[in-house]
């Protein structure tokens, strides 16, 4: 049993600090974090103040800024020297209103309240990258990891350094983008922070969530813990080759029964409505972000669109940016990617789907969806 979710109380209102605080005092690298913004601003130190919120740990990740405050890339928060200003001016620039709140389960005056900021030292470095790694939910020694880096001072993205990998016993199967050697070098190292952190006695070894990591000059720290699946292994193994009417997908993470799992898949979503409770999965074909994040963990598939000959690559990458991107890909209890068009969508089939959502009805797929964790089958039913 995970220790902070028996007593979400545990975690005083800050899920990133006091988790890095308790890793910290396990022998792992943390940035330094200081108790106040005016502590932080006497620091003389480059400061980013990290949105906090109870529901952080568990709950929606990224749903609100957490602005470097001596960027330019951040400047209205450059000289903001009240923590009440830093909140009013994050809470005013965020979509949250009283239907997210109540989709947490919150009132919205609450969950405005309780939103806080700690502060961290932003490292900085010769060389600098940010890092996440999650363990695969079904594959054991499986892990997918994801990383870039800056340039030079760092306000913009390299976009040289950005890679997905994926990594089983100790070797790179797979990777899209680009990561440097030394980068490849080091990913025992991280390997090993990862496990050491997921055995700890707080957290329930059982669960594979994402940790991010900054690695500075081939040092990696600790940033966050996100929950995402608990471990499920596949009691079964597809050795057979896709049957009429199935798709294979180019990427699958997570397991369904030997018998496949019928599902109802949301193509395209009521104009001001939603009607989600009906639905299994979906294809987030024009969904908001914050919306995909907020149903990522209730479903049992996600499916991304994979246009294009570089559509593969192009989503694994994106995990890279934003917190919704990887949530649609490790929260739900399937996540693959497919092409769209394969699943024998004509234009009047499509226009027909489409026109449904102008008349306040959402339009479906039903899906039987077959995946042992490293291959996946899909037919269209309905």
């Amino acid at each position: 049993m995970d220790y902070y979710l028996e007593d979400i109380a545990r975690l005083e209102g800050q899920p990133k600090r006091a988790i890095a605080d308790y890793v910290e005092q396990n022998g792992i690298l943390v940035p330094r974090r200081f108790g106040s913004l005016k502590e932080a601003r006497e620091s003389g130190l480059p400061i980013i103040a990290r949105s906090e919120h109870p529901q952080d740990y568990a709950g929606a990740s990224g749903i609100l800024k957490s602005p470097w405050l001596d960027n330019e890339i951040c400047k209205d928060y450059k000289n903001l020297q009240s923590e009440e200003e830093l909140k009013a001016k994050a809470l005013a620039e965020s979509n949250i209103d009283r239907d997210f709140c109540e989709f947490l389960g919150y009132d919205e005056e609450k969950f405005r309240q309780d939103v806080s900021f700690s502060f961290w030292e932003l490292l900085h470095g010769c060389a600098r990258y940010n890092r996440a790694v999650v363990a695969d939910s079904a594959i054991e020694g499986r892990y997918h990891i994801i990383s870039y880096g800056y340039n030079k001072d760092f306000s913009k993205t390299n976009w040289e350094t950005v890679s997905y990998i994926i990594a089983e016993a100790g070797s790179i199967l797979k990777e899209y983008g680009q990561s440097s050697e030394e980068l490849k070098a080091g990913l025992p190292a991280l390997l090993e922070t990862y496990e050491k952190i997921r055995h700890l006695g707080r957290f329930d070894a059982n669960h594979c969530p994402i940790m991010e990591f900054q690695t500075v000059d081939d040092r990696n720290y600790f940033l966050q813990y996100h929950r995402t699946r608990d471990f499920d292994p596949a009691s079964f193994v597809l050795e057979r080759g896709p049957v009429e009417r199935e798709v294979e997908a180019p990427f699958v993470r997570g397991i369904t029964p030997p018998e496949g799992m019928k599902c109802k898949v949301t193509v395209h979503y009521a104009k001001g409505g939603d009607g989600t409770e009906e639905e299994d999965g979906s294809w987030d074909l024009d969904c908001s972000r914050l919306f995909s994040e907020l149903r990522a963990r209730k479903r049992k598939v996600q499916i991304t669109d994979a246009q294009g000959r570089s559509g593969l690559s192009s989503i694994l990458l994106q995990t890279c940016f934003g917190h919704d991107n990887r949530s649609m890909l490790f929260k739900p209890q399937v996540s693959l990617i497919a092409k769209f068009d394969d699943f024998f969508i004509s234009q009047e089939d499509s226009d027909r789907l489409r026109e449904m959502s102008k008349r306040g009805q959402n339009s479906y797929m039903v899906l039987d969806i077959l995946s042992d964790g490293r291959r996946c089958f899909v037919k269209r039913l309905e």
